[in-house]
């Protein structure tokens, strides 16, 4: 317990937050001498929060989903830890820890909205609620807590990249890659500012010299998002998968998946299409962003069916090896497979 105290005043926002849930789900209640520093993260938290929904807000003219889908992400990470630091300076009934023991955002009921303004101190409970409410809440009152004004997308993208305080490695590495390639900024004066690249942004810098056909970090990241079996997985963590990602050219009529050889890839047409054939006979056509093979990604077995190019093709490939490996290495990602699984097997489509 000592040892979880003193990480909760750790100055490392994710030490501190990580201490933060092992203390929540402890059920555990601070002393009253930590209650003004555990206000104050909340305070921080809900800022940090406010400012990545502005954000997104002020970023939608780009149309990027990828940005506005991490933005939220990141607004309900920060509202998660804003009740964790308020709850723990009160009892709290067990339904509520179970309830924000994960992620805020990972249940639209608005129980949890409720639940958590309930534990907010007085003064924030309105703020709180407004901001859970995102695009829809009132956007000139989070301004006013946040103390942003509106911001140019060049703006927004040049602050995630450099010294917003709630940024993510994930944020900066799309935000330098928006800023390229959308030419909002010098690469040479983008480089300079930036201190400590970690390592999702350290690969998309490398990445940007290489060929046009080649797909960087952040681009591998937006296809496996079009892919059901990752749809439930975070942006940050899909970017754990990219670099296990292998890129396979096919010409027309090249195979790629044999009738009754075992399979342990799953692949996705970047571009072109290909032709699922059983017994010769063709059963299907699959285009852009198509994933096929998934399941045998997770459980190994004889494929049911060929797959053939109809014209030039560029397909994605994960193996079974590899995602095992992430399965073990990182929860979210398991945990969103497997959700999406629980939602395909309801469908009938397992």
């Amino acid at each position: 317990m000592a040892q979880l105290l003193l990480h909760g005043d750790s100055r490392d926002p994710q030490l501190r937050a990580a201490a933060h849930l092992a203390l929540w789900r402890s059920s555990a209640v601070l002393p009253r001498e930590r209650h003004a520093a555990l206000l104050r993260y909340c305070r921080e938290e809900l800022v940090d929060a406010a400012e990545a929904v502005l954000a997104a807000r002020d970023l939608g003219a780009l149309e990027e989903v990828s940005l506005d889908d991490a933005l939220r992400q990141r607004a309900e990470r920060a509202l998660t830890c804003a009740i964790r630091a308020a709850g723990l300076t009160r009892p709290r009934a067990h339904d509520v820890e179970v309830r924000f023991s994960s992620t805020f955002g990972q249940s639209r009921d608005w129980r949890r909205v409720e639940d958590g303004a309930a534990l907010m101190p007085e003064d924030l409970r309105q703020i709180f609620t407004t901001i859970a409410a995102g695009a829809d809440g009132d956007v000139e009152a989070i301004r006013a807590f946040a103390e942003q004004p509106e911001r140019a997308p060049a703006d927004w993208l040049g602050h995630m990249l450099t010294d917003a305080r709630w940024t993510t490695d994930w944020l900066r590495a799309a935000s330098f890659h928006h800023l390229t390639r959308a030419a909002l900024g010098e690469r040479g004066a983008l480089l300079a500012a930036v201190t400590d690249p970690g390592p999702f942004l350290a690969r998309v810098i490398e990445e940007e010299g290489e060929t046009e056909m080649a797909l960087n970090t952040v681009e591998k990241v937006l296809i496996l998002k079009t892919a059901d079996l990752f749809q439930s997985v975070p942006d940050e963590d899909l970017a754990e998968i990219a670099p296990f990602l292998t890129s396979v050219y096919l010409d027309p009529g090249e195979q790629i998946i044999a009738e009754g050889e075992l399979g342990e890839e799953l692949y996705i047409v970047v571009a072109g299409e290909v032709s699922v054939r059983k017994e010769g006979k063709e059963l299907a056509r699959r285009g852009e962003r198509a994933v096929f093979g998934d399941l045998a990604a997770l459980d190994p077995e004889p494929r049911s069916a060929s797959v053939v190019a109809t014209q030039p093709t560029q397909l994605l490939s994960l193996s079974n090896e590899h995602l095992l490996a992430l399965f073990e290495s990182n929860v979210e990602i398991a945990s969103g497979v497997i959700a999406s699984l629980i939602r395909r097997l309801r469908r009938g489509e397992v």
